[in-house]
C-alpha cells in the first residue's frame, strides 16, 4: 500500500543525507573522498600556477583529516566544516629537501593555516585563504594508485 501525506499537504520528496562536510549539490564533485589537485594559489586576480614538473594535491577524509602531498613532502592536517567555512589545523609534514618547489610548498602550507572558506563548482574546488587575499584552486583527479583511500 502506497504512503500517501494527509489530505492537503504536500509529500514531501526524499532527499539523499547530506554528505559528511555538507550537501552537494547535483553535478558537483563531493569534497570528500575526492581526490583535488592545485592547479594556481595566490591572489585570486592574479593566480601563480603550480611549478612545471611539481605536483600538490590534497584529499579529504571523512574523519575530518586532511592529507596530501604538498610538492616535496607529504602533510595532513585536522579539519573543521560549517555550511561553506573551512578551518584547518597547523599541518603536519615530512622535512625531506628537493632541488625544485621548496618555496612553492611553504607558501602552500602556510596558506592551508589561514583558510576560511571553499566552494566547488562541477569538478573545480576554491578554497579562501587569508582573509580572502589568496585562492587555492584545485580540479578533481583520478587518484593515482598506490594512493591510500580516505
Amino acid at each position: 500500500m502506497p504512503i500517501t501525506a494527509p489530505a492537503g499537504r504536500p509529500r514531501r520528496p526524499h532527499s539523499a543525507p547530506p554528505t559528511p562536510a555538507g550537501n552537494v549539490a547535483p553535478g558537483e564533485t563531493p569534497l570528500v573522498g575526492t581526490f583535488w589537485v592545485l592547479q594556481s594559489y595566490g591572489d585570486p586576480k592574479n593566480p601563480t600556477p603550480v611549478e612545471a614538473g611539481t605536483s600538490i594535491d590534497a584529499l579529504f577524509s571523512p574523519a575530518k583529516s586532511l592529507s596530501g602531498f604538498s610538492g616535496c613532502n607529504t602533510y595532513t592536517a585536522r579539519y573543521a566544516i560549517t555550511g561553506n567555512t573551512m578551518k584547518l589545523d597547523q599541518p603536519i609534514s615530512t622535512y625531506l629537501s628537493c632541488p625544485q618547489g621548496m618555496q612553492q610548498e611553504g607558501v602552500y602550507l602556510s596558506a592551508l593555516v589561514s583558510v576560511i572558506s571553499y566552494k566547488i563548482t562541477g569538478s573545480s574546488l576554491e578554497i579562501v585563504y587569508d582573509h580572502g587575499n589568496g585562492l587555492l584552486k584545485y580540479e578533481a583527479q583520478a587518484q593515482p594508485s598506490g594512493t591510500p583511500a580516505p
